[in-house]
């Protein structure tokens, strides 16, 4: 292994990422075996909670590379943004899901509810948006659309009362369904 290069010759680079999933974890293994020191860039992960604030926090020069959802991100290029596109992939490959507490079984039965998204703008407010019309409800109208930020996710959310439906990945889809905290009642792979 070649060795670390000086502190003072160091690149220092800023990846954002909208949340602390797994998919950090190649970054975060990088940075402990000394992968990046040792081409001399010095990496800090700082963590957003949606899209549109990435795309501020790139054109404010706060992060050098930013990981965001195609919809925020054609949004904020659509209105400026000077980015570009630079790797894609769908690791989830829409493996997100739209969760509902119980008795909710269906996404007709989101009327008048509190559903519960990243943050305004974000590929999950994008997702709901796109899946209520495709069910006749006019998002802006007939349901309450709730940022939740670092707390998305948490299925504490629906114990707490805050939302009665929301987008929620793996661990926390099998915990919570295990539970009885909530259930599924759509995939978004499958709009």
């Amino acid at each position: 292994m070649e060795p670390a290069v000086p502190e003072n010759r160091m690149e220092h680079v800023v990846w954002g990422a909208p949340s602390f999933w797994i998919e950090r974890l190649p970054l975060y293994w990088g940075i402990h075996k000394g992968f990046f020191r040792n081409q001399g860039i010095g990496l800090t992960i700082w963590y957003s909670y949606g899209g549109p604030e990435l795309a501020e926090a790139f054109a404010q020069k706060r992060i050098h590379i930013g990981e965001m959802g195609l919809p925020p991100f054609f949004t904020a290029f659509a209105g400026g943004l000077a980015a570009r596109i630079i790797g894609s992939s769908v690791i989830q490959q829409l493996d997100h899901y739209l969760v509902a507490r119980p008795p909710i079984s269906h996404l007709s039965e989101l009327v008048e509810k509190r559903v519960g998204v990243l943050s305004a703008g974000s590929c999950d407010d994008y997702f709901i948006r796109h899946m209520a019309r495709q069910n006749g409800i006019d998002p802006d109208t007939a349901m309450h659309i709730v940022p939740l930020g670092s707390d998305c996710g948490n299925p504490g959310i629906f114990t707490g009362g805050l939302v009665d439906a929301a987008f929620v990945t793996e661990p926390w889809l099998s915990r919570g369904e295990e539970e009885g905290i909530f259930r599924v009642i759509a995939r978004v792979g499958d709009f």
